[in-house]
């Protein structure tokens, strides 16, 4: 069974056909996203104002010298950029025209006036997001890392927004595909694929993604996208089975070697229990595993402890959430506060969620808020360690940075 496979509740088939019903019934039920930043914080997060001096002393002469002080980025906060958001539909003609949704989000300069991008669950079912607008001109401050983002098991492209978001104010683009047959949505009318259609499907969906961004083919917007592509410096995160995708495609597999595209890796919950040694021990790019102590759904010490020991590529870094539990890496938490507020929104399907939320969202957990800071923080963090010529995320993954968050247990591997 695939991580998350228990969330699809009976009637959650009738929630959605209610859902669409209601879609149906005229009038637009857009809903603006509530601002996270009104949920209480209970943990302290780092700011972008921390100064960490670096001094060196010369013993030649009695002159001591400082260094300028690295002021290290606020990862969870936006960055420079404005956010960009289109989707793209993409068009596989070696796997009988698989045709794959894939969101896009990507840096847009400062003062650019757009309509907001709408998260839509159906037809005028749907929420305007705070952050990002509905297509702008990209940025030509590029070329900008590319990172491909894989969702869970019976997931949706844009699950983490949160993230994903966050990452392209940073300046990178992220791509995201739907793993159609593998989604919320054909959960839910038991359109599922089975699971060995599952897995070769997802590790042809990102290779087919990926050449056609690298490409710039299979879309208009790809083809005047791909000069602004930082073709070096590409990195890939998933959530649950996503992380399961990206572990097997940046190692060897008995169907296919490591692709040496990928430069960078981020496992949040990631799945690994299937995963063979042999295929940990083959990964060579920087990794970093990011969990929740209270993930009943893939749990920490199956699936983290044997990666953090298996994986030989350096930098090796592991973040452990103290109350975080398996939906603290969606938006999940989100979504059940916003849908009572979308007029029309039927019961069942708040009820729906709600059920999603056990895993995340409860009096229980972490505040939903402060894992994703402490997610945004050590995600784009390490990807601008590692694919950009930035200094100033360095500091993050250094001893004692992880006091500046009480719920976080920070750990590197040794060389």
């Amino acid at each position: 069974m695939f991580p998350g496979s228990s969330f699809i509740k009976s009637g959650a088939v009738v929630a959605f056909t209610a859902l669409l019903a209601a879609a149906c019934s005229g009038g637009s039920a857009t809903s603006a996203a509530p601002s996270s930043t009104t949920s209480t914080t209970t943990t302290a997060v780092p700011t972008s104002t921390t100064a960490l001096p670096s001094t060196t002393t010369t013993t030649a002469t009695t002159t001591t010298t400082t260094a300028a002080p690295v002021v290290v980025v606020d990862a969870a906060d936006f960055g420079p950029y404005e956010v960009g958001r289109t989707t793209i539909s993409l068009v596989d003609d070696t796997r009988e025209g698989r045709t794959l949704p894939v969101d896009v989000w990507y840096p847009v300069d400062q003062g650019i006036s757009a309509e907001a991008s709408v998260y839509s669950f159906a037809p005028t079912i749907e929420y305007a997001s705070e952050h990002a607008l509905d297509g702008p001109p990209m940025s030509a401050d590029g070329p900008f890392p590319l990172i491909v983002y894989s969702h869970g098991n019976n997931g949706l492209r844009w699950v983490s927004a949160f993230l994903t978001e966050r990452l392209a104010s940073h300046g990178f683009i992220v791509v995201a595909p739907d793993h159609v047959g593998n989604t919320l949505i054909d959960a839910f009318f038991g359109n599922a694929d089975p699971a060995d259609v599952v897995e070769s499907n997802r590790l042809a969906d990102i290779d087919f993604v990926l050449s056609s961004v690298l490409d710039g083919s299979g879309s208009q917007f790809l083809a005047d996208m791909s000069e602004s592509v930082d073709v070096d410096n590409i990195g890939m995160v998933g959530h649950s089975l996503g992380g399961w995708t990206e572990f097997n495609v940046a190692g060897d597999t008995p169907e296919s070697p490591a692709d040496p595209r990928v430069k960078a890796i981020v496992g949040l919950a990631a799945f690994t229990e299937s995963i063979p040694d042999e295929t940990l021990r083959s990964i060579h790019v920087p990794t970093l595993l990011v969990g929740g102590t209270l993930d009943v759904t893939v749990d920490i010490s199956a699936n983290i402890d044997r990666p953090f020991a298996e994986i030989p590529g350096r930098p090796l870094y592991r973040v452990d959430i103290k109350g975080a539990g398996h939906q603290s890496f969606s938006d999940v938490c989100l979504y059940q506060r916003l849908l009572p507020t979308i007029q029309g929104m039927p019961q069942i399907v708040i009820d729906a969620i709600d059920s999603y939320a056990v895993e995340g969202c409860t009096d229980i957990h972490l505040d939903w808020v402060e894992a994703q800071r402490i997610t945004d923080t050590y995600t784009i963090g390490f990807f601008i360690d590692q694919l950009t010529d930035r200094v100033d995320a360095s500091p993050i993954f250094e001893p004692g940075f992880a006091e500046s968050f009480p719920a976080a247990t920070f750990a590197a591997a040794g060389s």
